[in-house]
């Protein structure tokens, strides 16, 4: 989920830094119990990140969810990667919606389809899959497709949808809104307003855009809340204090493994 994006990224280290050195108290043992913490993209410090090694990184670890990011290919095949290119993680001049699935198969394995990571995961994990802004070709017909993968799991039991861009749920035509979860940027009250307008499953964004009054507004109508970015030990505190629904984590080993050691 790249709700980081609007954050400048020095800006973002200062943050983070900061809110790594503020001490919190330490959360209740019901808010380390019910903690839905979600790895980032997969756990990804030994594994590359959206493929099958982290995904399965963070059910070894019976984390609550993993959040991973869709692009489609020539041919509507829904595959994991947050990236619209493949220059970063794989070094291959390849952009995934100007390939069809063969060839882009044929050249970059690692990369799994939306089909076999509900396959070996589903069920097993909370599937949080973000849909990326991008060319859509056919949205009625990926729609269908997205849904047509998603027909094993429960809607907001197995998995919710997210979106920077939540215009795209009504193209998709995707349905039920209880599993639609829109993601924040700067405009955060819009997006609120949004949320409440159309019944969504709740709002996500980064730790310090979704302040308490926002949350608040939101779980009292019982939405949820998701924030991201959370990544040391002290704001991890911060969100559970808070009580923040689902706490997103590119560190989510470190954090799981702090939890557990608090669990009496």
């Amino acid at each position: 989920m790249s709700i980081a994006d609007p954050i400048a990224p020095l800006a973002e280290r200062c943050i983070e830094e900061a809110y790594r050195l503020l001490p919190r108290p330490q959360p209740t043992q019901k808010a380390l119990q019910n903690c839905k913490l979600i790895a980032h993209r997969g756990v990804h410090h030994q594994q590359t990140e959206n493929t099958m090694p982290a995904f399965q990184a963070a059910l070894d670890l019976s984390l609550y969810g993993i959040e991973f990011d869709i692009r489609w290919t020539k041919d509507l095949i829904p595959v994991v990667s947050h990236d619209l290119h493949c220059n970063r993680l794989f070094n291959k001049n390849i952009t995934i919606a100007d390939i069809d699935f063969i060839t882009f198969r044929k050249n970059i394995p690692e990369i799994p389809t939306l089909e076999e990571v509900i396959a070996q995961f589903g069920k097993k994990i909370h599937l949080m899959i973000e849909l990326k802004e991008e060319r859509l070709t056919n949205p009625k017909q990926q729609g269908a497709i997205l849904t047509s993968h998603l027909k094993s799991l429960n809607p907001a039991v197995d998995y919710h949808l997210l979106s920077l861009t939540p215009s795209l749920f009504d193209a998709m035509s995707l349905n039920p809104v209880n599993c639609l979860l829109p993601v924040a940027q700067w405009r955060v009250r819009h997006m609120s307003q949004l949320t409440k307008k159309k019944s969504y499953a709740g709002l996500a964004g980064h730790f310090l855009l979704l302040n308490d009054r926002i949350a608040h507004t939101h779980q009292t109508i019982n939405q949820s809340i998701g924030t991201g970015m959370v990544n040391s030990k002290y704001c991890f505190f911060r969100e559970l204090n808070r009580g923040v629904d689902w706490v997103f984590s590119d560190c989510a080993e470190n954090l799981e493994q702090i939890r557990r050691a608090l669990i009496s």
